[in-house]
């Protein structure tokens, strides 16, 4: 009788555990578009940032070189004063962040897909780390939130069902191995 009642018992807490589980992958879910989301503000803000940056050098590429800002940083660099070349050096640091941030940039907004797999697959290190920083847990229900919610509640209950059917199958496997010997 009391190992009837330890099992149901058992079983009740594996329940609770599951479906705590699934909580938990649901509150995890609803947080990855808002952090998507965050994550494609900081990088526009940065890009807008560059690009108003690199204005100025543009300009006078436009003026003096036909556009070609790369003809403007070699005329700096071929001149002989340290403070120019190393202005060289600032340009091409300016105009090389600006083009990887818009290659970024036009990367992630192909489609609401492409988004996740920029943030997941080929993210910016740096406004990654800064948006996890600043990041506010905060629980938006847009229906693709639910769904992600939803999708990760069910994966770690899956997840967390086979554990246990392993354990219980090796716990199984065991006791037939002692009982052969």
């Amino acid at each position: 009788m009391a190992s009837t009642f330890l099992q149901r018992f058992g079983k009740k807490v594996a329940s609770y555990l599951r479906l705590a589980l699934f909580m938990a992958g649901v509150l995890i879910g609803v947080q990855v578009p808002g952090f998507v989301d965050q994550y494609g503000k900081n990088l526009e803000a940065r890009l807008l940032e560059s690009s108003q940056a690199l204005n100025q050098f543009q300009a006078d590429a436009d003026k003096f070189f036909d556009g070609d800002i790369n003809k403007l940083i070699a005329y700096y660099q071929a001149k002989n004063d340290v403070v120019i070349t190393a202005g060289a050096n600032s340009i091409t640091a300016i105009a090389t962040r600006q083009a990887m941030l818009k290659t970024a940039w036009q990367a992630f907004n192909q489609s609401t897909l492409a988004q996740f797999q920029h943030v997941a697959l080929a993210p910016i290190s740096d406004i990654r780390s800064q948006v996890w920083q600043s990041y506010d847990y905060l629980i938006v229900l847009k229906p693709i939130a639910i769904g992600i919610g939803l999708v990760f509640g069910i994966l770690l209950a899956m997840v967390l069902d086979v554990l246990v059917a392993l354990i219980v199958m090796l716990g199984r496997r065991g006791k037939t191995v002692q009982k052969v010997i």
